[in-house]
């Protein structure tokens, strides 16, 4: 589906709105929900590792925390916009997306509401056990946390945790300043054009799909028909010659055996 001809969906498919909101809401990790106790559980670890130089690598966990941290809101960012962009504003195609969405089954509708509601309620719950209430670590980080016990006090992790939350509610607010306060898109088309190169970078991925065309598959291509070549040219052609040979030399043995 192109998403540039979506839009406004929210009225017109509120059966797959709900659900998706939820999903959104799992994969951006909007406290307290599992998913922010685990992300929030491993950025305090590394972190910690930092502070007591694990290693002898503390400068490499503090960078792994900041990319980290920094992941945090680009993943709200970006999932806060697609619900942004597909579900509010105007319907911006044809009405075809719209009519499929409508027309969607009982059994494709009912499934991803029951789990999206599960993992909205059990992830609270057991977020909250696990994580604060029941005092213990996530088995995840067990391994990374054993060492670095007592590098940080409780009261820097709970900061680690609200540094981490701002950060998710910071990227959940501007992709609504520019994607739904702005419905017109006023602001993000400014910035378009603002930074052209950095446009064309993203919207080309950092050119990943070329450079895995030309190196993985292009290459994988080519080594596959070099082996084949070698196989063809030099391995069969060895064993076909010790065969010819074989052969030639039997039957030289043969006339030796009868006529000499």
């Amino acid at each position: 589906r192109d998403l540039h001809r979506m839009g406004g969906l929210r009225k017109i498919a509120p059966r797959v709105f709900w659900p998706f909101v939820a999903a959104a809401l799992v994969i951006t990790a909007v406290p307290p929900l599992a998913t922010f106790v685990s992300r929030e559980s491993l950025l305090s670890r590394v972190f910690e590792a930092g502070m007591v130089d694990l290693n002898a690598s503390g400068g490499l966990y503090f960078l792994l925390w900041g990319l980290g941290l920094s992941s945090s809101g680009l993943v709200a960012l970006s999932v806060s916009r697609l619900v942004c962009y597909v579900f509010f504003g105007e319907v911006r195609g044809d009405g075809e997306t719209a009519r499929d969405s409508v027309e969607l089954p009982p059994s494709l509708v009912v499934p991803p509401a029951i789990l999206a509601a599960a993992a909205i309620v059990l992830g609270v719950a057991i977020g909250f056990s696990d994580r604060w209430f029941g005092g213990g670590r996530l088995l995840v980080v067990d391994e990374l946390s054993r060492p670095a016990v007592g590098g940080i006090s409780s009261g820097v992790e709970w900061g680690l945790a609200a540094l981490t939350a701002m950060m998710v509610l910071a990227g959940i607010g501007v992709a609504a300043r520019f994607y739904y306060f702005d419905r017109s898109f006023i602001r993000a088309e400014g910035l378009t054009r603002r930074f052209p190169f950095t446009r064309s970078v993203l919207l080309r991925e950092f050119w990943l799909d070329p450079v895995y065309e030309v190196a993985v598959n292009r290459g994988i291509s080519w080594l596959a028909k070099g082996l084949r070549r070698m196989d063809r040219r030099w391995l069969d052609g060895a064993v076909n010659g010790v065969r010819h040979a074989t052969i030639g030399l039997s039957w030289l043995s043969g006339i030796f055996d009868h006529r000499i």
